[in-house]
């Protein structure tokens, strides 16, 4: 998975998968281009909490794979759109206080070639609906 002008295609999207499947902070960073954008659902801005570049993606995983280290992805279903993916899946992991949580999410992604320029993640909650 390295060359930015090719076609992407489904093969490309286990790729991805695989690599945060094996919890290799190198893997997952390599499916992302050097100036990607990653946002994750939860922070203070109306888009969550937002990392650029790889430096920063890789010290987010660093610090996920430490702190939650039995999360994982069960994948649930893929799209391709041109450059734009939808990847749905549970995601798995047991918090601090010893509580496991399933909850169900989506990668909406923007791709330059087979690599991830913009990641927006979402996770449902356990919180109260509105």
């Amino acid at each position: 998975m390295t060359d930015q002008t090719a076609e992407l295609t489904l093969a490309d999207l286990d790729y991805i998968n695989d690599a945060y499947r094996s919890r290799d902070v190198d893997a997952v960073v390599d499916t992302f281009t050097d100036d990607a954008v990653f946002m994750i659902s939860r922070g203070a801005d109306s888009w969550g909490t937002k990392f650029e570049g790889k430096d920063e993606i890789r010290k987010l995983f660093e610090k996920r794979f430490t702190s939650k280290r039995n999360m994982r992805w069960e994948h649930q279903g893929k799209w391709i759109c041109g450059d734009r993916v939808v990847l749905q899946f549970i995601v798995v992991a047991t918090l601090d206080n010893g509580e496991e949580i399933r909850l169900h999410g989506c990668d909406l992604m923007q791709m330059r070639g087979n690599k991830v320029a913009v990641k927006d993640t979402y996770w449902k909650s356990h919180e109260p609906p509105l």
